[in-house]
């Protein structure tokens, strides 16, 4: 367990030590989801609220998108979003617990009115199905096969930069270091403005979360990392950072 809190310590330390670079505000939460626990077809709730938020309040389970404010996109037979809207209360329900359900659950605040997108950090809902606690198997650390390098690249061009992991059993984040912007969330991507040429691509069976840019301009240039949570008794991991740099003319090169 203490490790799982570092693990989560860090995510939030890596957002939040960042923050001085840009020139957001910040939104806070007011509360934050607990680890959970249920036993299968029991009803259970996730609690989350932001009475200051200017951004949507969205749901996401192992780089899932479940909900966005009280739309639920994930699940809508048993997912619903409860609590008081109006003093910023966002709580997920599920009803008829299943094996699917769990999962590690993050509660993002996207970036709107010119604060910044925020995240809770990952909390675990675990669904018991019997009596017999199951023996822990020993895991591998996680490592990145490919990590992000700095790129200079024109306007108007596409480009891709890699984070691929070995022994991945954390979810995957790309954070700009600059802003402090989350830009998605496993294969979602969350950061407002950039959804339509933004994209997480590669074979995720194969821990292929890499992150492309169409169309690049210069709202593009800044500092990127990739970043693995950790869970259990695996460690977190953070990528080398890359500097991104979108230039009118010249040759798109790669410094390794």
């Amino acid at each position: 367990m203490a490790n799982k809190n570092h693990c989560h310590q860090l995510i939030v330390a890596i957002v939040t030590s960042l923050m001085v670079f840009g020139a957001y505000g910040q939104q806070t939460f007011d509360i934050t989801p607990s680890a959970t626990t249920g036993s299968l077809g029991d009803t259970v709730t996730l609690q989350c609220a932001s009475s200051d938020k200017t951004g949507q309040l969205m749901w996401i389970r192992t780089g899932r998108l479940i909900s966005r404010d009280t739309e639920v996109l994930l699940n809508a037979d048993r997912y619903s979003i409860t609590g008081d809207q109006s003093a910023g209360q966002y709580f997920l329900t599920i009803t008829d617990l299943a094996i699917d359900d769990a999962g590690t659950y993050y509660c993002i605040l996207s970036q709107g009115g010119g604060n910044a997108a925020t995240s809770t950090p990952g909390v675990d809902l675990t669904v018991i199905e019997t009596t017999e606690a199951p023996t822990a198997t020993p895991q591998p650390p996680q490592s990145f096969r490919a990590e992000p390098q700095d790129i200079t690249v024109q306007f108007g061009s596409t480009l891709v930069l890699q984070c691929e992991i070995d022994n991945r059993v954390g979810d995957v984040l790309w954070l700009r270091s600059d802003t402090s912007q989350i830009i998605s969330n496993g294969r979602v991507v969350i950061a407002d403005g950039f959804t339509d040429r933004y994209s997480v691509i590669g074979n995720e069976a194969n821990g292929e979360y890499n992150l492309q840019i169409i169309n690049v301009e210069s709202s593009d240039d800044g500092v990127i990392v990739c970043f693995v949570d950790g869970s259990g008794n695996v460690p977190a991991i953070t990528s080398r950072a890359a500097k991104v740099t979108a230039v009118t003319q010249g040759t798109f090169t790669t410094q390794f």
